[in-house]
């Protein structure tokens, strides 16, 4: 996966290292890449000049229940957290799981999973609202009988704030190198991809904020957990991230549904920001 393909393209953000480098995997990535004949330098060829650009505003569900619990129309988002990813292996003995002894074995999950627990409750206590994930692990050999010789985690985690990022990711592979030593293992770290910590427009966001109460729609400031085009788009142009209500915050999933009153909503929102912005264009306040 290579996320904000077309933002980061119009951008001029493309490298040969960031395509070679994606957080899934890497042969798909290349193979579907040659398939559009697409490689870094035909991306590159995308890149917008930003002086022709005034701002850039995106509408989106907010892919969680915030705004439809508290029954507000719109969200304007202030900030969009930094992501970092890295794969963890925890490396140990692969051996016969019924005839070596459970007290002697080098247990690469059952030290994979440690970490998943105690990692998570670090973040949960000392981090909020920053969150953490670990979205995949690959266990070989991978049979009922043989104990693991080795895990590789996929850690994810997410902040509003680089200075928090940095904590997070010390204190969180400091857990990692914890658990292997418990266990008896070998730890590789490899860091993926990583995204600033970005915010957004005041200059834009106030144009939202008018839109709304113009429009005469609640809405409230909050910061956005996922990653967008805005985020990318945000180091070019003066940038804001709008939001409507989720049903009970879902998405990436056939459940993902907003009722068609908070799709106008949104749209309405959207469509009188860019006449607000468009009657400011002569001052060009950044």
């Amino acid at each position: 996966m290579l996320g904000m393909l077309g933002s980061r393209a119009l951008t001029g953000q493309i490298t040969a290292e960031y395509l070679s480098n994606p957080r899934s995997d890497a042969e798909t990535c290349r193979a579907g890449l040659a398939r559009l004949q697409v490689d870094a330098d035909t991306l590159s060829a995308a890149r917008r000049d930003p002086t022709t650009l005034l701002a850039f505003v995106e509408l989106h569900i907010e892919q969680g229940a915030r705004l439809q619990e508290s029954g507000i129309d719109i969200g304007v988002a202030t900030s969009i957290v930094g992501i970092r990813s890295f794969f963890l292996s925890f490396s140990g003995q692969a051996a016969h799981a019924g005839t070596m002894p459970m007290s002697c074995r080098a247990d690469a999950l059952l030290g994979a999973s440690d970490f998943v627990q105690k990692a998570q409750a670090l973040v949960m206590e000392h981090f909020s609202p920053g969150v953490m994930n670990c979205g995949q692990i690959q266990v070989l050999p991978g049979a009922f009988n043989i104990v693991p010789g080795l895990a590789k985690v996929a850690l994810e985690f997410r902040h509003a704030s680089e200075e928090q990022l940095h904590e997070m990711q010390e204190a969180i592979l400091a857990v990692a190198t914890e658990s292997a030593a418990t266990h008896g293992l070998k730890l590789t770290i490899e860091a993926s991809d990583r995204v600033a910590a970005t915010p957004l427009s005041e200059h834009v966001l106030a144009a939202v904020e008018a839109a709304a109460t113009r429009l005469e729609l609640r809405h409230t400031r909050l910061i956005s957990f996922a990653g967008h085009d805005t985020q990318v788009l945000a180091s070019m142009v003066p940038s804001a991230l709008i939001f409507v209500p989720s049903q009970r915050g879902i998405s990436h999933n056939p459940q993902e549904y907003t009722h068609p009153p908070d799709v106008a909503n949104g749209a309405n929102i959207l469509l009188h920001t860019l006449l607000e912005l468009a009657a400011r264009i002569d001052t060009r306040v950044r």
